[in-house]
């Protein structure tokens, strides 16, 4: 009897396992430090869509259950960002429009560890058959709120 392969999981089913682990322990602290990454999110690749708005919204949805938000530059009309690249040995620069989802979270190595495994997400072949999604991960310092000094 021949072996058939396994369906490779949706976005939807690995993000669904990110969800179930970090859910409601990554919001950010309302002040001090924290940690802010940045995600250069693909939406036109030469002409071609990478990450739908459906994926968009899983993403989105995640980031609230774990975050409880995120800030997104919008991709309606036209994505906002160009940018280019050469690949190694390539003839000429590959061109996409990216959009920047920048989430804020506490100071902690399980932040760090649910960004290295959504890019890993981000970058399988089935999701997009995109190579390298970016992720930018810096220090943030959250201003406190603070009343006036005559209040």
């Amino acid at each position: 009897m021949a072996r058939t392969r396994a369906k490779p999981p949706s976005l939807d089913e690995m993000l669904q396992s990110l969800k179930t682990t970090f859910r409601g322990r990554l919001a950010p602290p309302p002040g001090g430090f924290g940690y802010r990454f940045t995600i250069f999110l693909p939406l036109l690749s030469e002409g071609r869509e990478v990450f739908s708005v459906q994926q968009r919204l899983s993403l989105a949805n995640l980031f609230h259950a774990c975050m409880g938000g995120l800030t997104e530059m919008s991709a309606e009309g036209h994505p906002p960002i160009y940018g280019s690249w050469l690949p190694p040995g390539a003839a000429r620069p590959i061109v996409d429009r990216h959009t920047l989802m920048i989430l804020y979270t506490p100071q902690t190595e399980e932040a760090k560890d649910f960004f290295r495994r959504l890019r890993w997400i981000l970058e399988q072949k089935q999701v997009a058959e995109q190579d390298v999604v970016l992720i930018e991960h810096t220090t943030a310092w959250l201003v406190e709120r603070s009343p006036p000094p005559d209040a």
